[in-house]
């Protein structure tokens, strides 16, 4: 990695006036202008003999070169950091402080470490009739920091279902980036009556999911008994009872009942909106 010289700048400031015994404030600014982050800054400032300090604002003091000294662990690219120090002057005249900075650059890599990871939802109704077909709502998520890469699921049912024409067990969810969510839908046929159940495994990039979806699977179903008295005799009326019970798990709708009229018998009457035509009831 290539750093450009010059990286690290420093500056001092100070009243252009002062007079002797009053305090002078200095600040000394330090910049990265680079765009790595610099480590082990060293400041140095060089004091005037005609300055006398009483503030070395957290520096290294030496009397015997008179110079201040500063520590600056490290400064993000782009950062300053101003530091100060203050002074009284022994006397009149042009007093000159000087300072200078060494660092270091540090040259950095940072990798990103991702994780991908899933989730699944299934959607189907809580009641369906048979037979009958009904769609199923498939969605993975990918709820982790990195893409997931070829992911697929696995779909079962239980005996009572099948897969819609042309469609299968195998489900392909593709690449899911973080944070998106990816949805598929399938066409189910429920066969007969009872409770189901569709699971739904899911994998990709070594990371992996399972959901269900529960309900139940309701199918009509009819009973019909006829009853009529033993014997009658020629001219006496004879009452003919059917019973239709409902012995399935669903209703049954549009039911009808056609009852074909015995030889030697004629129509009279029928409950229930029962109307005589074509030789039957």
């Amino acid at each position: 990695m290539v750093v450009p010289a010059g990286q690290v700048g420093v500056t001092i400031q100070g009243p252009r006036e002062s007079s002797p015994g009053q305090e002078i404030p200095y600040q000394v600014v330090v910049q990265n202008h680079s765009n790595q982050r610099a480590v082990d800054i060293e400041v140095k400032a060089q004091i005037s003999k005609a300055l006398v300090p009483i503030d070395d604002g957290g520096g290294d003091w030496s009397a015997g070169n008179r110079t201040l000294r500063w520590s600056i662990p490290a400064l993000e690219p782009g950062a300053t950091q101003t530091l100060t120090f203050t002074g009284r002057a022994t006397g009149t005249g042009s007093i000159e402080h000087c300072v200078d900075v060494s660092h270091r650059i540090a040259a950095c890599v940072a990798t990103q470490i991702v994780q991908a990871a899933l989730a699944c939802q299934l959607r189907g109704p809580e009641v369906v009739e048979a037979p009958g077909s009904f769609p199923l709502g498939l969605a993975v998520t990918n709820t982790g920091s990195g893409t997931a890469h070829g992911v697929r699921g696995q779909v079962k049912l239980t005996p009572n279902l099948e897969f819609g024409q042309g469609e299968g067990a195998a489900i392909d969810f593709g690449e899911i980036p973080p944070g998106q969510r990816v949805e598929r839908q399938l066409l189910i046929q429920a066969k007969k009556g009872g409770p189901y159940s569709v699971s739904l495994s899911v994998s990709g990039d070594g990371v992996n999911t399972h959901c269900e979806v529960e309900g139940d699977v309701v199918q009509p179903g009819l009973s019909i008994t006829k009853t009529a008295p033993k014997a009658r005799h020629q001219g006496q009326p004879i009452e003919y009872r059917i019973v239709v019970r409902s012995t399935g798990s669903g209703t049954a709708k549009g039911v009808v009942v056609r009852d074909p009229l015995p030889r030697g018998t004629e129509f009279v009457s029928a409950t229930r909106g029962g109307a005589f035509t074509g030789g039957e009831v």
